[in-house]
């Protein structure tokens, strides 16, 4: 049985033999799948080499094993994989929120209210955000997240789930409930790249 938590566009990091790549899923099948990578370095290790891999998804981290079927150097490097069957999760995304400040835009409307305003993304998840607004909507409504990372801006619909108050207004938590899937895919990218400059910056044990 084949694990559902795979769908293409989603981010990941591949370990093949003694090489590691990052890269996106661009097609599958029922007995293998496409990962655009990011390298331009052939690997060496040959067909039928064990793969271990990351993927990201909306629940969480999940590992997952498989291996290299072949290699196709096109205007960016395919590696061919074994779809795999079987993943396990090590990591619940809404564990690790980090810190950023990106510009954003929040929009709500409602019968007694409407709020549209400039805001300051304080910190990412791969599950949600959280915001620094003059006003926040109520707790457990829906309302529109605009984010702009250098020249990228990213719509989401989201849920707040807290809103407190600070010097100069609120710090709102939002979950996030629907996003396009190029939206969903740069996310991915943004925060694994996060959490990977969190891991470097950590002193050694």
């Amino acid at each position: 049985m084949y694990s559902d938590h795979i769908t293409l566009n989603q981010a990941l990091r591949l370990r093949v033999g003694e090489e590691t790549f990052k890269g996106l899923i661009v097609n599958m099948g029922e007995e293998a799948m496409l990962v655009a990578s990011t390298s331009q370095i052939k690997p060496l290790a040959e067909p039928g080499t064990p793969v271990r891999g990351e993927i990201f998804t909306p629940e969480g981290l999940y590992h997952f094993s498989s291996k290299l079927l072949g290699v196709q150097m096109m205007p960016v490097l395919v590696l061919i994989l074994e779809r795999p069957r079987a993943m396990r999760r090590v990591q619940r995304r809404r564990e690790a929120r980090y810190e950023v400040s990106m510009p954003g835009l929040l929009v709500f409307v409602s019968a007694e209210r409407s709020i549209n305003t400039p805001v300051e993304v304080s910190n990412l998840s791969y599950s949600g955000a959280e915001v620094l607004a003059p006003d926040a909507p109520p707790v457990g409504t829906h309302c529109v997240l605009l984010m702009r990372q250098d020249e990228t801006e990213v719509s989401a619909i989201v849920r707040t789930i807290h809103a407190d108050p600070i010097e100069g207004g609120q710090r709102i938590g939002f979950a996030f409930v629907e996003m396009s899937r190029a939206d969903i895919a740069y996310v991915q990218r943004f925060v694994s790249l996060l959490a990977e400059a969190s891991e470097a910056s950590e002193p050694p044990r």
